[in-house]
């Protein structure tokens, strides 16, 4: 009776393992999942778009600007450097504490 019992408990065991075996990969499958499509998407570029913009698009962007008025793409985004052309710098200039 001891060696069935000890069979039994072998067996719950082993298949415990190979649930959480089976849990662990779809976990690191699932973890790794944004980093192939990334890799997928390398080398395209996703923000530019050539034509008008949809009506989902528009309505969306009232949304997303919280009511901004100007719809379609950016003059000042550069696709080609990623990277805003236009008036404000990355570092603003600070005014002088002896001028205030």
């Amino acid at each position: 009776m001891a060696s069935r019992a000890q069979r039994t408990l072998k067996s719950r065991r082993e298949s415990s393992l190979l649930i959480g075996g089976f849990v662990l990969l779809g976990g690191l499958a699932m973890y790794s999942l944004p980093y192939f499509i990334v890799k997928g998407k390398q080398g395209q570029n996703t923000l530019a778009k050539e034509g008008p913009l949809s009506k989902t698009e528009v309505r969306r962007g009232a949304f997303l600007n919280s009511g901004s008025k100007d719809i379609g793409p950016d003059p000042d985004w550069s696709f080609v450097t990623n990277s805003y052309q236009g008036r404000r710098s990355a570092y603003p200039e600070r005014p002088n504490q002896s001028e205030a």
